[in-house]
């Protein structure tokens, strides 16, 4: 037994040193948008109009501030190259703004100045198609644009809500999922459901929270090369409280599949990565773990709060974002 603690002890040390903040430029930005491009170039985007690009995994970076949004919140960014890339500011109004020259110029792609307007996330698929989320304008019916268009269904699905006031997070723009076999979308508010839309059916699943309309569930990431799903979340106004944080699931004959874990990480969390089969990380405003048993045991990266997370194409390190301007890393080869 002693030999098996010092052994674990010596794994969490190495991941603690291998965890670096790289950058803290803008210290009055929050960052919840991420995307990498390739193993060394990634996006981030956040507050007061801000959005940048680096090409040498976070050494430098290009800072892009477009004079036609000053003060706009970019929540969520998607990336189909290192010039090309789409950025979703929130709030009336709701906008998805294009560049094709890494932010020399840009494009309206989509414009909402309804009043209650409110963008949540940003999906890309495999085909380059651009989903957004938004909170609910017609009560008890999600929002969501494809290609720029409001759609009113998925897979021939009607889109609704089980409680007429749910609505999503904006935490880390991870709500949303995709393919061309299934939509994944979870909610929360007055309640939190993840909905699971294919050409064959609907399902519904209720999921733990708390009372209160500030918790629920705000992250989802599936793979499906290795069929396994994390939905991450919390209450965002009592980050130490890890009631209905974290799920794991997979999906089988078209239904979800729950499967309990021994723990869960602690207090509130909006984002996951998927390593491989048996290994996830999660961040939130408690800190960020890592599990390497299917998230029945759990251990502490930093308890520095991060927004978003994501993983490099080759797997071997991990970008963190955050509010204050840090943007981190964790090298795991």
């Amino acid at each position: 037994m002693k030999t098996f603690l010092l052994l674990l002890l010596a794994c969490q040390i190495a991941y603690a040193q291998q965890y670096q903040v790289i950058n803290q430029e803008n210290s009055a930005v929050g960052y919840r948008g991420l995307a990498f491009i390739n193993d060394s170039s990634f996006v981030v985007s956040g507050s007061g109009n801000t959005i940048g690009l680096t090409t040498n995994s976070g050494k430098t970076f290009s800072w892009i501030q477009s004079p036609h949004y000053t003060g706009r919140d970019f929540r969520d960014i998607e990336v189909f190259s290192e010039k090309h890339f789409v950025a979703m500011a929130i709030a009336r109004p709701a906008v998805l703004i294009e560049t094709k020259d890494a932010g020399k110029t840009w494009r309206e792609i989509y414009h909402n100045d309804t009043e209650g307007v409110f963008l949540d996330a940003l999906f890309k698929t495999k085909k380059g198609e651009i989903y957004a989320v938004g909170d609910p304008l017609i009560s008890g019916k999600p929002f969501i644009i494809h290609q720029g268009k409001e759609l009113h269904s998925l897979f021939g699905k009607e889109l609704r809500l089980q409680n007429p006031d749910e609505a999503f997070f904006a935490a880390s723009g991870s709500n949303l999922y995709l393919d061309d076999h299934q939509a994944l979308l979870v909610s929360g508010g007055a309640a939190t459901h993840l909905y699971h839309y294919h050409s064959n059916s609907l399902g519904v699943y209720t999921l733990d929270k708390t009372p209160s309309k500030t918790a629920g569930i705000n992250g989802l990431k599936y793979d499906p090369s290795l069929n396994v799903g994390y939905l991450t979340g919390g209450d965002f106004s009592k980050p130490d409280d890890s009631t209905g944080n974290f799920y794991r699931f997979t999906i089988e004959n078209e239904r979800i599949i729950f499967q309990p874990t021994d723990s869960k990480p602690t207090g509130y969390k909006t984002d996951a990565v998927i390593l491989n089969k048996n290994t996830v990380i999660v961040c939130g405003y408690s800190g960020v773990e890592l599990s390497k048993d299917e998230g029945n045991s759990w251990q502490w990266i930093t308890h520095d709060s991060y927004n978003a997370c994501a993983v490099a194409p080759n797997g071997e390190w991990v970008v963190l974002v955050g509010s204050n301007g840090k943007i981190a890393s964790v090298r795991l080869k």
